[in-house]
């Protein structure tokens, strides 16, 4: 009796296996019958068996298929059994993301669950169709260069602190290893809870703190936001609004910025946000946009929640690996010094604002930076509507991904000779009209283009020139040796596995 259940179980799962296989095989002919240029996939993973089983990250998979297509301007790759399209010419994928953009290739692929992760699905970055143009069409404003002039004082006073922690670890005139990862996540921690939220977290004096945690559990191996971050979440930024809105706190950070286009329907373009919060939110209400009239609840908090994560992530990574390839590139370090050291002698040793976006070096070290490690490395579109191109000879189905593979791309040596090494030179004023504007785009392009980039970029300018005016980085036995940081495959972003443990030195 037992074995005949057991035959019976065996044999439903066979023919489960060979429905499956038979499926599989079926569509693993699409791109051949459509007779585009394809990889050959293997059954259940299609062209990313070493992505899905957590050996090598997805863009270094993307990055193997993007050499194989050669002088292809696009190729058909298998996300396990569904078709994707991978695009290698700039020009189609300007078409993509700027002049098509809006009638063919406005969403992202993902969805999201409203009742399984509300605040994921609906932050700015997962929003589709009308509420996502809407949404976005009001936030714009938000990092406008005026606004970041109003939080730079917020960035830099966590920047001075970020300084004086690593100098109460190394003594007069020595030196000491540290974990600049971990030392960059816990300042830009502090930067995010401060402009998104008001609160002090101090996460350079003690990171274990609530809010280091919660962004750790946002970040690590989760499709889903956990509940608990959640419920956190949503408790931080109603008790924060509920105390600005009764005391009339007024801050210039991202926090009133919201909450004045939650009450306005729109964020002003002046820079003066107390008077045009107190001014305006009668005038407005009557007007305001039919989607943001419910912009409350969970939609507001998950605006909040996409700052914090993405913003503490991506500029603390970028930070980081800019420290690796400086301790790498000492000639460059040494150049980088000097500009900082100059620039502030004229500020009187003061970091300000102006100073900072000042340093043109400075900027080419953050561009290179974010050519060999872009946080994002793939940028994905779903085709809205079945789409023809008779440029390139190319029908795409209405469903269909498509995908742009940034961290290929940027290490093209077509566009990037000698794509390993590390020379921000190749951002200069002269040379980077030499670029080909959609083989670079670390943030993205076209109306969906990431509306924190000016801020990202900041904190990460900030932390570096705090972090040089007082010392020199160079490489542990571990590091040394390595052109390249090794892809962490386990994360959604871009990082690495481990610390990043570089030799910090008293100048």
């Amino acid at each position: 009796m037992i074995l005949t259940a057991i035959s019976v179980v065996v044999s439903i799962l066979i023919g489960f296996i060979t429905i499956a296989y038979a499926f599989c095989k079926w569509r693993y002919g699409y791109w051949r019958r459509r007779g585009v240029p394809y990889c050959e996939p293997s059954f259940p993973f299609g062209d990313v068996s070493e992505a899905f089983l957590g050996k090598r990250h997805l863009c270094c998979v993307m990055q193997d298929i993007y050499s194989k297509f050669g002088d292809k301007p696009y190729g058909g790759v298998y996300i396990c059994y569904s078709p994707a399209l991978l695009l290698k010419d700039p020009e189609i994928i300007k078409e993509v993301l700027v002049k098509d953009f809006g009638s063919h290739f406005q969403n992202r692929v993902a969805k999201g669950h409203e009742k399984l992760d509300p605040i994921m699905c609906k932050n700015l970055f997962m929003l589709r169709g009308t509420k996502w143009r809407s949404l976005r069409n009001h936030m714009s404003p938000t990092f406008t260069s005026g606004k970041m002039k109003m939080m730079f004082n917020l960035v830099q006073e966590k920047g001075q602190l970020l300084a004086d922690v690593i100098k109460r670890k190394i003594p007069e005139e020595g030196i000491q290893t540290v974990d600049f990862k971990e030392m960059l996540a816990e300042y830009t921690t502090d930067v995010i809870s401060s402009c998104a939220f008001g609160i002090e977290t101090n996460s350079l004096d003690n990171p274990n703190h609530e809010f280091r945690e919660m962004g750790r559990k946002i970040f690590h191996r989760a499709i889903f936001i956990r509940p608990e971050v959640t419920e956190f979440f949503r408790k931080v930024v109603w008790d924060v609004v509920e105390e600005r809105e009764k005391k009339k706190i007024f801050r210039g950070d991202f926090m009133d910025l919201l909450i004045q286009l939650k009450n306005t329907g729109k964020i002003e373009e002046t820079d003066s946000v107390e008077e045009k919060v107190e001014t305006s939110s009668l005038s407005y209400k009557k007007s305001m946009d039919p989607i943001l009239k419910n912009f409350k609840g969970d939609d507001f908090v998950a605006q909040i929640v996409l700052f914090f994560g993405a913003g503490f992530e991506t500029s603390s990574t970028t930070g980081s690996f800019a420290l690796f390839e400086l301790a790498a590139n000492p000639e460059v370090q040494e150049k980088l010094i000097k500009e900082v050291d100059t620039k502030l002698a004229a500020t009187g040793g003061k970091i300000t604002y102006e100073a900072v976006q000042s340093m043109s070096y400075l900027d080419m070290v953050i561009c290179e930076t974010l050519r060999k490690y872009p946080p994002l490395p793939i940028i994905d579109r779903e085709c809205m509507k079945e789409y023809r191109n008779e440029k390139y000879n190319l029908v795409i189905e209405k469903g269909t991904a498509v995908l742009i593979p940034l961290f290929a791309l940027h290490r093209d040596p077509k566009y990037f000779p000698d794509p390993e090494s590390f020379i921000p030179e190749r951002f200069s004023e002269e040379n980077v009209k030499k670029i080909p504007r959609y083989a670079y785009m670390p943030f993205g392009e076209g109306p969906r283009n990431c509306v924190g980039a000016r801020f990202g970029a900041l904190q990460s300018k900030v932390s570096l020139v705090n972090i040089l005016s007082s010392f020199r980085v160079s490489l542990t036995d571990e590091f040394k040796g390595m052109k390249s940081l090794p892809i962490y495959p386990k994360l959604f972003v871009l990082g690495v596995e481990g610390g990043i443990n570089l030799i910090a030195t008293r100048r």
